[in-house]
């Protein structure tokens, strides 16, 4: 005769040798605004205005929110082109290809600053992994993830990556 609301949720645990535990593995897929924090970012930097000749693109990370793609653009004859100050001349392709995964990890790690100010190192005794999704432009058009350890509030440790997810 009653009708109960039923809230239906899923969440993932792990399991220690012993017995199941909640994961508090966050899992993050970057946004529009992830990518133009990234490219605000590079605006505001002194050191670095030279390479966003764009309000909605910068190339010293990659970040890209032109006609809502929101990637990171790996075109090395972008990266190439926009290189203000010289840092990659001189390297080889495969070196630059370093370069731009190099800095693309820390400006992920930037972004999970600016989203979880207040993140915490351990839920449970248990490590907390953060999992970003993004995407780039290489061409063709891939979303990888990164991996990295909250060490304490709003601060990071890259762990392993990009892993390739489609």
């Amino acid at each position: 005769n009653k009708w109960n609301n039923i809230e239906q949720k899923t969440t993932s645990f792990v399991q220690n040798g012993v017995a199941w535990f909640f994961d508090p593995t966050v899992r993050f897929k970057m946004s529009q605004a992830d990518y133009q924090e990234i490219v605000d970012w590079v605006i505001n930097t002194d050191t670095l205005k030279g390479y966003a000749p764009y309000a909605n693109s910068e190339y010293y990370y990659g970040a890209s929110t032109y006609h809502s793609y929101n990637e990171f653009d790996m075109q090395l004859s972008n990266r190439k082109k926009y290189d203000p100050n010289g840092y990659l001349k001189g390297l080889t392709d495969d070196e630059i290809k370093d370069v731009i995964w190099r800095r693309l990890q820390y400006a992920v790690e930037y972004v999970l600053q600016q989203d979880y100010p207040n993140s915490t190192a351990t839920v449970n005794n248990l490590v907390v992994y953060y999992e970003v999704s993004f995407k780039t432009y290489e061409p063709p058009a891939h979303t990888y993830m990164l991996k990295f350890k909250c060490t304490g509030a709003g601060t990071f440790k890259y762990i392993e990556g990009p892993t390739l997810v489609q």
